[in-house]
């Protein structure tokens, strides 16, 4: 599974990143199915599934500091089969290899701008927000940050996608 998403996050208007989450994916058991802070406002995005926080089968943590403040990035956050990924901008920032729990099963419920509960907002924009049931390789991802539509990277009609799309200005 790969979420992938443009942002500009405003951050806590002082120059400093505040307690927001890009978006949160309901499962039936814990609520956390696929969500990420990016970043919290200790400057770390925290990619967690199929629950909270247990590294690294349900979470994985890289450090950006204040870098994604005031401007467009493109993120990608997957699981696929054990492996962990965060992808800021077409760059690996982090992984597991090996360990990472299950997709579990979703309720059907997507909060794009906040946490699966409902809280902790995001501040700034989304933009290009894309589900797949299937990991992207990294030349999709690669293009993606590139600025490849989203729409440009279809899979195979099994794979399912679902897109919510705007326009970054």
């Amino acid at each position: 599974m790969a979420v992938s998403f443009w942002q500009f996050d405003i951050g806590n208007g002082m120059g400093g990143n505040a307690a927001t989450t890009a978006f949160g994916i309901l499962d039936g058991v814990t609520g956390r199915g696929f969500s990420s802070h990016t970043p919290w406002s200790d400057g770390n995005i925290y990619f967690d599934h199929a629950g909270c926080c247990a590294q690294p089968s349900q979470r994985l943590i890289a450090n950006v500091g204040t870098s994604l403040l005031n401007g467009w990035h493109h993120i990608v956050l997957q699981v696929d089969n054990g492996n962990k990924q965060i992808w800021v901008d077409g760059v690996k920032i982090g992984e597991h290899v090996t360990g990472a729990a299950a997709i579990p099963t979703f309720t059907g419920v997507v909060n794009v701008g906040a946490q699966y509960n409902d809280i902790n907002s995001f501040g700034g924009r989304i933009d290009e927000f894309a589900i797949w049931n299937v990991a992207l390789d990294p030349s999709e991802i690669r293009a993606l940050a590139s600025g490849a539509s989203t729409l440009s990277i279809i899979p195979e009609p099994s794979a399912g996608l679902l897109v919510i799309r705007r326009r970054r200005c």
